[in-house]
């Protein structure tokens, strides 16, 4: 997700990402390229609020030190699995084969104004895993959406309560009336129930008001339609 900022005390706006592509691009490529592919367990990527982080069994040579693995900047190894498919790679133009992987990854993170990624590993080097953090900004804005849009499914979810509770008995007929035959007409309906027209009219009102139900198209020709669960 591309976000635009204008800040108050800036003439130039401020453009960024959620996660730059090429960052994943390095990232998901590294993995596959580096796994060993004598275990079966295959590449895990995992999607937090965070971040993302792609994993993958078998970490990195041991001719790699612990200090530069820890400091996630170049990584430079004595042996490589998979070379191979490092040429097939290389030639699609998805790796460049000099160790510039997770150089290029943090440059397009700082970039984008992102935190540096992380990448942890384990003492027999049994697995490699790195992790792209989210943009903290675009971070806040989709925690934002995501709040708003649960608030949002709360509220229809608790507009079917409202109503029952107001009208429960009416309310409920109604709604299996309008289950059994969503082009019911008001009078129709009243009839079934066996209440006056005027009755039905005004809890129709008060659920349609509720957004527990809607009308679809015009009254002659129409239907009924139940919007809450």
């Amino acid at each position: 997700m591309q976000t635009v900022i204008k800040p108050k005390d800036s003439s130039r706006s401020q453009k960024f990402v959620t996660y730059p592509y090429q960052a994943l691009e390095e990232s998901v490529t590294n993995s596959l390229y580096h796994r060993d592919y004598r275990e079966w367990e295959p590449v895990v990527i995992t999607i937090e609020p965070q971040g993302i982080t792609i994993q993958n069994v078998g970490g990195p040579d041991r001719s790699i030190s612990a200090a530069d693995i820890s400091r996630c900047e170049i990584l430079v190894s004595k042996r490589y699995r998979n070379r191979r498919l490092g040429e097939y790679l290389k030639e699609l133009d998805l790796t460049e084969g000099r160790s510039t992987g997770i150089p290029t990854i943090q440059n397009v993170l700082e970039n984008n104004g992102s935190p540096r990624a992380a990448v942890v590993t384990d003492e027999e080097r049994t697995f490699f895993r790195i992790t792209i953090p989210c943009h903290e900004a675009a971070g806040n804005i989709i925690a934002d959406i995501a709040h708003k849009d649960g608030t949002l499914k709360a509220s229809k979810r608790g507009s079917l309560k409202t109503a029952l509770q107001s009208a429960p008995e009416t309310a409920l007929q109604i709604i299996n009336e309008i289950r059994n035959n969503p082009n019911a007409t008001l009078s129709e309906i009243a009839e079934k129930i066996g209440v006056s027209r005027r009755w039905i009219a005004s809890n129709m009102k008060h659920l349609q008001d509720t957004g527990v139900v809607k009308r679809v198209g015009p009254n002659k020709g129409g239907h009924w339609e139940i919007i809450g669960k």
